[in-house]
């Protein structure tokens, strides 16, 4: 078995990943937390008891980024996702990647009963203002200053290699999701999706995003109300392409959130994902089977 961990933005990302994966015939992994292989049954466990409940205010704050929040299986890997909580936090990044890292020390040690050949990881972001080109640079640099980790040379839905000088190297996958019209490789995630949903929904999105625009509130009006001060407090929350999907989506699934769109909804079906090329890299990035051979070349 191998272990891959995906570590995304957010749920949205999540779930697309989780979608292409699902039309690529994975299956979610419905095992109780105490069934789960050793030793990774003991680190979600450890990281639940870590969440100290006398720490946490109600409603206050994202869930923690040290559990799954997703997990998948296409019968040789066992898929785990996390959510980040958006970009800038590389630390609880590598912290996680040295958390499943020194599992390997466990199963020397202790026997590898779950039969765990590697342990993989994936990071996915948005291409942003960067651009494709300038995101996997930022990725470099960002875990080089921030967590002297070398992560080689990040290329676009390919492997390098993890290496930190003192444990075995680990196979580092790297996607930016973009605008696939965009000819600087700019763009997020909901780009992409747009991209996609618009295929067989063209008029439906297009109506969202004309009532959006008619109906648009003041740069005010798109930050938080605190009924308390009665005032406008933060920054700006609006983003009319999340809004786009999240209206459409409402004819679908009344009150759900963007994710459950993102996953459930009829807008992007598995023929779409199956032809659509960055679906495609997607899908064989994290799906494929790599291991290094004595010789240091990485297999597909």
């Amino acid at each position: 078995m191998i272990v891959s961990v995906v570590l995304c933005e957010g749920a949205h990302d999540i779930a697309f990943i989780s979608k292409i994966l699902r039309a690529n015939g994975c299956k979610e992994y419905k095992a109780q937390i105490k069934k789960y292989p050793y030793p990774i049954r003991e680190q979600i466990q450890n990281n639940y008891a870590k969440d100290s409940i006398g720490e946490k205010i109600i409603g206050n704050g994202p869930d923690s980024p040290y559990i799954p929040k997703a997990v998948y299986t296409d019968g040789e890997k066992l898929i785990l996702f996390h959510n980040m909580n958006g970009d800038s936090d590389t630390g609880s990044r590598y912290s996680l990647i040295e958390q499943y890292r020194k599992n390997s020390i466990a199963l020397e040690v202790r026997g590898n009963p779950d039969n765990i050949t590697a342990f993989e990881f994936y990071l996915f972001y948005d291409a942003d203002h960067l651009g494709i080109a300038g995101r996997l640079d930022w990725i470099r640099d960002a875990f080089k200053d921030n967590c002297n980790l070398d992560v080689g040379s990040p290329g676009q839905a390919s492997w390098s290699y993890i290496s930190d000088g003192m444990t075995t190297e680990s196979i580092l996958g790297t996607y930016v999701f973009h605008d696939p019209c965009d000819t600087e490789g700019k763009g997020t995630l909901e780009d992409h999706l747009l991209f996609l949903m618009c295929r067989e929904n063209g008029e439906l999105f297009g109506k969202a995003g004309d009532f959006l625009a008619v109906n648009s509130l003041g740069a005010e009006r798109v930050r938080e109300y605190d009924p308390n001060l009665d005032q406008y407090v933060g920054g700006k929350k609006y983003k009319s392409k999340k809004s786009q999907i999240s209206v459409a989506g409402q004819l679908q699934f009344s009150g759900m959130n963007n994710s459950v769109i993102i996953l459930k909804s009829d807008f992007i079906k598995k023929e779409t994902i199956l032809q659509d090329d960055e679906c495609i890299k997607i899908a064989n990035l994290v799906l494929s089977q790599k291991s290094k051979d004595p010789n240091g070349e990485a297999d597909i």
